[in-house]
């Protein structure tokens, strides 16, 4: 996935937690042992983290980098 983003109308709704846990699960039924993202620093990092990433980094042209060890 190169970008996920969810219309601010509709953020807190549940929709991009099922769309995001959809594609994890999507992941691990497919040999995907690691799953990483990035993302800014004006982004819900929060949002992430309730679904299991962890913050890795804060270097790079990225700020926050993040693991979900499955």
């Amino acid at each position: 996935m190169v970008l996920f983003a969810i219309s601010p109308g509709t953020q807190g709704l549940g929709g991009g937690r099922l769309l995001l846990e959809a594609f994890i699960e999507h992941c691990v039924a497919n040999g995907q042992s690691d799953l990483y993202l990035e993302t800014d620093a004006s982004s819900n990092f929060r949002f992430y983290h309730h679904l299991g990433f962890q913050h890795i980094c804060s270097t790079g042209p990225t700020p926050l980098k993040a693991l979900r060890p499955t």
